[in-house]
């Protein structure tokens, strides 16, 4: 295989992972503050541009056994029908807002119908009514680990398995060194 074929190739599968990649979406972070009358949360959201929570980090304080840190988000329907929704202007979350877990079980925190007022929630453990302040990450943001898509695993190999046809294997030609 000649070189201007070799570039072209390349070119052209660079090219496609290009177009292929344009599908992953941004992620912004936001702080956020919740203090209730019976226990708090202080955390990170990792929002996407279609507004959904993907990410989640922080720390339970004063709810008994669901103190310490957040463990991951509840897929979205699971736990009293949250839908991980996310805007940064008030109310931040909707009315069946965010869904996380923490090692002592699930917990939800709601909208409840105004900009300030939300809910801290557990099917065990009494509501915990407070307020709920977000401004936009500007420091220590992404601590937790990031999220491997493995949607992306078939693009990779194939980026990989085309990458070792074109330069894996080189032959020799063994009468030149067998001469010197």
């Amino acid at each position: 295989m000649n070189n201007v074929l070799k570039k072209l190739l390349l070119a052209l599968i660079a090219s496609l992972l290009g177009v292929m990649s344009g599908g992953a979406m941004a992620i912004t972070y936001y702080d956020f503050n919740f203090t209730g009358d019976n226990g708090s949360v202080v955390g990170v959201f990792g929002v996407n541009e279609s507004s959904s929570i993907t990410s989640i980090t922080g720390t339970v304080s004063g709810r008994d056994f669901y103190n310490g840190p957040i463990t991951g988000l509840v897929p979205i329907g699971e736990y009293a029908s949250n839908d991980n929704n996310y805007s940064t202007s008030q109310p931040f979350l909707s009315i069946y807002g965010v869904a996380f877990s923490t090692s002592g079980g699930n917990l939800g925190l709601i909208n409840d119908n105004g900009p300030t007022s939300y809910i801290l929630f557990s099917s065990s453990a009494p509501d915990s009514n407070g307020s709920m302040t977000s401004s936009l990450c500007t420091s220590n943001c992404t601590s937790a680990a990031p999220e491997i898509d493995g949607a992306m695993m078939p693009q990779v190999g194939f980026l990989l398995g085309c990458l070792f046809l074109m330069f894996g294997r080189k032959k020799e030609n063994a009468e030149r060194l067998m001469t010197a």
